[in-house]
Formats: C-alpha cells, structure tokens, sequence
C-alpha cells in the first residue's frame, strides 16, 4: 500500500509539474495559437472571447526584428511608492474593466490627494459574483499612504470609474446598481458619507463620466453608457445634483460599440470629448473605425462625429482595426486620445496572438484626419511575446499583444504618459510565460512618456518584475500585472514629472471569470508613483516637410561655448538615438535614448557647460541609419 501511495504521489507531482511547466512551448503550439480567431462574447455585465471561425490566413507571419530588445525595467526613473491598497481583504475580482478602467485620480488644485477605487469580490463568490462590491481608498500625502474608507455602497455595484468635482475635488463614482446607472457623490472630500444620484432607469451599464469645467455651468457633468447585449451607446448630461437623486436629460444615441469601447475626459476651457469605435452594425462602412465627438459648449450638446482614425480591413488591407482598449486626456483644450488596435475580420473576430499596435492621436499632429495618428507601440520598440491560447479552455479575455493604453498628463506643460499590458517574456528564443492549465500568459506593464504632447515618444520600458523562480515546476513569485490606470492629471515640479497609476497583481494569469480550472486567484490593488526627469525641452520640430532621405547635419555653431544646435532629418517615423561622446570613446551625453520621432527635420540642444574644451563627436541611430560628426568646445 505504501508503494502504491509514493508511486501515486510521485504521478501528481509529476502532473501538477507538466500543467504548470511555463513558457517552454514548442513552435507548433505557439503557430496553431497564431492563427486562431476569436469572437466577443458575453458573460453577465463581462465579455469575454471565444474561438470563432479561424478564417484568417495562419500562415502570416510578418518579419520580426527583435534582437535590439533587452526589456530592461524603467529608464531614468525612479519609483516612489509601490504600495498595496490597505482593504486587508482577498479579492477574487481580477477583472476590472472591459476596456480600460478609469481608477485613480489625483486632485490637480490639491495634488497631495489621490483617490483610488477597486472593484472586489470575496473568495467563494464565484464568477457571478453576487457580493461584488465598488471600495474606495484615500491618501492625502502624494500616495505615500493610503486610507481603506469602505465600500462605496452595499448595493452589487459594476465596472465603476472615478471623477472629481472641478474646484473643490470632491470624489464621484459612476457605476450601476443591477442594470440601471447609478452614481455616489461623496459629502466631502475622502469622507466617505456617499449621496446616491440615480438617472432615468434603463438596463444601461459601464458608465464613464466628466465634469465639465465648472459646478456653476448648465451642465455638470457628462455620461457615456451602452446597454448590455444591444450594439450600442449612449450620453446624457446631468444639470442638477441636488436635490437627489439628481436632474439628467435625456438618452443621446450615438454609433459607438458597446462593453465600454469608448471613454469621455473634459478640459478646462469648456470642451467634453467623446472617443468611440465605429458599431459595426449601425454604421457597417466604419468597421475598426475610432471617433472623436466633441462638445464646446460645457456638455450642452455635441458636435459631428470626427473619424480619426481608418481601418483597412479590406483583403489588401493590414486588418489592424480599433478595438477595445483607449483612454482620452485634454491637454489645454487639445484632446490626446491613445487606443489599441487589433487584427479584425470583417465579420467581428480578432486574434489576440498576432502583432498590432498603439496609436496616438492629437490635434497638433501633422497631416490630416484620418490619418493623423502615430505608432507608439508596436514590435520596432517594445518586445513581442506571442500569446499562447490553451486548447482545453473554451473561453479567453479579450487582450491583444499590446492592450488597455491609459493615457494622462502633466499637470503643467507637455508631458504625457501611456501605460499598457503586454504578454510577459524573458527572452525571444523561450517566448512569453505561460500559467498552465487553462490560463492565458502573464502579463506585464509598460510605460512610456512624451515631452512635447506627443510629437516624439521616448521608448516603452517595463515597470513590473518578472520572476521565474519554480518550485517543483511551478512559479512560486511570478504575477500577473493587468487593467492598468493612470491618474489623468499627474503633478510636477522644476525638475520630475510624477505618473501616479493602478495595476491589478494577480496570482494566476487570465480573469477568474473565464479561467476557472486552478480556483480562486488572490489578487490585490497595486499603487505605483513614478519620478521622470522632465523632458519638456528636449527634440523641437523645425519642419514637417518629409525629407528625401535621412541626414545628420553639422551642428551650428561650431566651434560652440557651451551651447550647440544639432539637426538631424527623418523620412519616416523612426526610433532615434542620439549621443555624444569624447575623443576616447567615453560617453558623456546622451541627448536623445531610444525615441520614436515623427518624420521631419529636427533639432537638439547640446550644453557643454560642463565638459572641458576640446574635440568630441556626436552619432545618431535612427531606423537602419547611422552616422557620426565631429565638433569642438572651445572655452
């Protein structure tokens, strides 16, 4: 009996080991993966993907060049605060959103106040989650600490974001309660005594909200909302907020696609913009399509659609196409909106394995809608891991290979800041880490930031750990980091920007809600402030004028005491590196690190006031191009 017993042992052990060996996948698994549709589904108020017609051609594979990564965590940054919010409770609700959640947000009159929601469920709730709750954390010293004031309601809440008050920075959520949409204005600020508004009742859910830029205008705030199961959205406007529950008008039907494929931000000059993707049914010549429809008089009424961005999903088309993932922040009164996109049929399917993109799009860019926005985030700058979907599972999330961008500012000045979730790797030969049983890949965060309102990008770098260390077989520490979400304003000083943002951290990788097979996760809220050096005054825009070809000018003037001006002409959007070194070889500055740069003729400011007189070069590396000039301090 005994050797029977071992020899059992010995057999789970054995089993448990295979189910979670990781990311050692063969080429054939990760190629039937590469071509495999999926189709959006719906689980209750979630959706979720499941294997679709696989109509696709799986045999693209586009050349991938991505020897150049290192995946090295953060540039010259520094984190802050990595703080776990203090609920002390375990949480099952690993899925926070459809799209991209909004979570956090920092007071821009009172920036040592930062409030953060989260959306909870207790362990043995299940998937339908019937004590799903909204709670509410508060700090009011930059995120150095926070508060756990409660639950926001007692009421089974849904999907839930998080807006302040313009002036007095008073916190309002926006969820809904059963099927109809409900919000809980707080009676001051990180109280916690909730006032409940609630507008007209209608099986709408997923709200996203904005306030226009003042409690004394007509309007107060702004709703965008779908019904859930029906293609399409909806905004209304609220004019009262006392007495409750509140004075809203009426329903606006507009083309958007539902499960919050769409998000709303305002400015301070009057402005509410609405981004959406096209409905694919209502408006089926728009398929992949994304929207911009703005408001200029405080949320009155709205303006024409504007299409800023196509998709060419037609057979000689990329089939890159927006999705679900996209985030909207005013800077002054210009709308910066970031969004995903992904490998689409015609027909609804997407594949989450093939290599895609982020795209931002502004006002200030050149050229013209709809082809206006530029590639972030793509395989040139950020490395792909392929996902690998498990063939016993029947259901997936709806994640691509770079997914869920949020996007905020600087409180002051042209910074701006995009988080996004891409499959976990350690390197290209071994590919993405994979959860075993029917989990999908760990995920990661990346960051990314601009200092002149994103013109020029500096490169993507990971901000959380991978850690592959196993026990029998298993990842004992590695996480999975989704659903990030940054505060739209973020606050500065002379010489920092700093990016405060959410992520949930999970314990088994893929939601709960369709990865059932190795029990409950126990994941929790992680709070990440982030110190950049300012790079407000960095590359500067001579021209939009697309050179012939590319070019590294002599710098003027030369010889210089202590400042010189560098230009350098660009064909086509490239990831440029430029630097400065001595008549040894030693670096001694590095003026331009690893940057997506749109096309034109450039300029760089050199400051020697620190370097000796003499001789000393300058190279840059931009696409395949390279090339090195001399010049002289002369003191």
């Amino acid at each position: 009996m005994l050797k029977k017993l071992l020899l059992l042992s010995f057999a789970l052990i054995f089993i448990a080991s295979f189910a979670n060996a990781g990311p050692r996948l063969t080429k054939e698994q990760l190629d039937k993966t590469y071509g495999t549709e999926l189709v959006v589904k719906r689980y209750g108020d979630g959706t979720y993907g499941v294997i679709g017609k696989n109509s696709f051609n799986a045999n693209w594979h586009p050349v991938l060049s991505n020897s150049k990564f290192t995946d090295n965590v953060m540039w010259d940054t520094t984190l802050i605060s990595r703080i776990y919010m203090p609920s002390g409770q375990d949480n099952i609700m690993d899925m926070q959103s459809n799209g991209c959640p909004v979570e956090i947000i920092q007071d821009p009159n009172n920036p040592n106040k930062i409030h953060v929601i989260l959306q909870y469920a207790p362990p043995g709730d299940g998937t339908a989650s019937p004590n799903r709750r909204t709670k509410y954390f508060y700090s009011n010293d930059k995120g150095q600490t926070f508060v756990y004031v409660g639950n926001v309601s007692e009421d089974r809440t849904g999907y839930a974001s998080i807006t302040l008050t313009p002036g007095n920075g008073i916190e309002m959520i926006s969820t809904h309660v059963g099927s109809s949409p409900v919000y809980y204005l707080d009676a001051a600020t990180g109280l916690g005594s909730w006032t409940k508004l609630e507008a007209e009742k209608r099986p709408y859910v997923w709200l996203k909200t904005a306030f226009t830029s003042s409690l004394t205008n007509p309007m107060k705030f702004v709703t965008v909302l779908a019904p859930n199961g029906t293609d399409s959205a909806f905004w209304f406007n609220c004019s009262s907020m006392s007495p409750t529950p509140g004075t809203f008008g009426p329903y606006n039907l507009y083309y958007s696609s539902d499960g919050e494929a769409y998000q709303i931000a305002s400015s301070t000059d009057g402005k509410v913009g609405i981004i959406y993707k096209a409905n694919d049914v209502l408006i089926p010549n728009d398929v992949g399509d994304l929207f911009l429809m703005e408001s200029t008089d405080n949320g009155v009424s709205f303006g024409a659609p504007l299409k800023i961005f196509d998709a060419d999903i037609s057979p000689s088309g990329d089939s890159l196409a927006a999705f679900r993932g996209m985030g909207i922040v005013y800077q002054g009164s210009n709308p910066c909106v970031v969004f995903e996109t992904a490998r689409q049929t015609t027909e609804g399917g997407f594949f989450s394995s093939m290599p895609q993109n982020i795209r931002f799009w502004s006002k200030t860019l050149p050229g013209s809608d709809p082809n206006r926005s530029i590639i972030i985030v793509d395989t040139n700058n950020t490395p792909f891991y392929q996902f690998y979907i498990p063939t016993s599972n029947t259901s997936y999330d709806i994640y691509v290979t770079y997914c869920r961008p949020a996007i905020g500012r600087a409180a002051s000045g042209n910074g701006l800041f995009v988080t996004f979730m891409a499959p976990a790797g350690v390197n290209m030969s071994d590919g993405a880490i994979w959860g075993g049983v029917d989990t999908t890949v760990y995920e990661a965060n990346y960051v990314l930031y601009s200092g002149d309102g994103g013109l020029n990008w500096v490169a993507p770098k990971r901000i959380t750990p991978i850690d592959t260390t196993t026990v029998g077989g298993q990842y004992t520490k590695m996480k999975d980091y989704t659903y990030p979400s940054i505060s739209q304003t973020n606050d500065v000083d002379a010489n920092f920007w700093y990016l405060n943002m959410v992520v949930i951290e999970d314990s088994i990788p893929g939601s709960y809600q369709y990865h059932t097979n190795n029990g409950e996760p126990r994941c929790k809220q992680l709070y990440m402030r982030i110190k950049i050096p300012r790079a407000d005054v960095g590359i500067q825009n001579v021209s939009n004028t697309t050179p012939s070809k590319y070019a590294l000018n002599q710098n003027y003037p030369n010889p210089f005491n202590p400042v010189t001006s560098i230009r350098f002409s660009l064909p086509k959007v490239s990831v440029v590196t430029l630097k400065v070194y001595d008549i040894t070889g030693k670096l001694v500055s590095t003026l331009v690190n690893n940057e997506t740069v749109s096309i034109g003729e450039k300029e760089v400011k050199f400051d020697a006031s620190n370097l000796s007189s003499g001789v000393y070069f300058y190279s840059i590396q931009a696409g395949d191009f390279s090339d090195t000039r001399k010049m002289i301090v002369l003191k």
